[in-house]
């Protein structure tokens, strides 16, 4: 697919570890350090052109929280620092559906889903979190995950 791509360290969270690369002299000299430092375990995929990533929370298997990071400044990751706006959102069934289904698929009853809304007009599974920091989301819903997990373990 070319350039631009992310290199993303494994084991890393809010947004640490990920890169932006837009040219194969960055990518090989990234790599040397990165592959280095990560013990081998990085992945490369596609850069999705992106403003909003939705954080999903799936509880067995229906959708128990959601909220959007709206890009406000020009970093690639938009779940930490300062660089985005926390909102409060109700996701279409096609989004709640791929959160779902990315779950299932690795065998877990609870998640938080990571979607990228592409400026395509395409939605991209980022990643599912598993245990995730699902009180941002709480906060910003306004919804008890907590409690729907204490009841759902009932």
């Amino acid at each position: 697919g070319g350039f631009p791509i992310i290199v993303k360290e494994m084991g890393g969270s809010s947004g640490g570890g990920i890169m932006k690369i837009d040219s194969m002299s960055s990518l090989l000299s990234i790599l040397r350090t990165v592959i280095e430092r990560a013990s081998g375990k990085v992945f490369l995929k596609k850069y999705i052109e992106h403003d909003e990533q939705a954080r999903v929370v799936v509880l067995g298997d229906k959708v128990v929280g959601e909220k959007g990071n709206i890009r406000s400044g020009d970093d690639i990751v938009l779940n930490t620092g300062l660089n985005f706006t926390q909102v409060k959102r109700e996701y279409p069934d096609s989004v709640r559906e791929m959160a779902i289904s990315a779950v299932k698929a690795l065998g877990l009853s609870f998640g938080g889903v990571d979607i990228l809304l592409g400026t395509d007009g395409k939605n991209y599974l980022a990643e599912v979190n598993m245990p995730c920091a699902f009180k941002y989301v709480e906060d910003v819903a306004g919804v008890d995950i907590a409690g729907q997990i204490v009841e759902f373990l009932n």
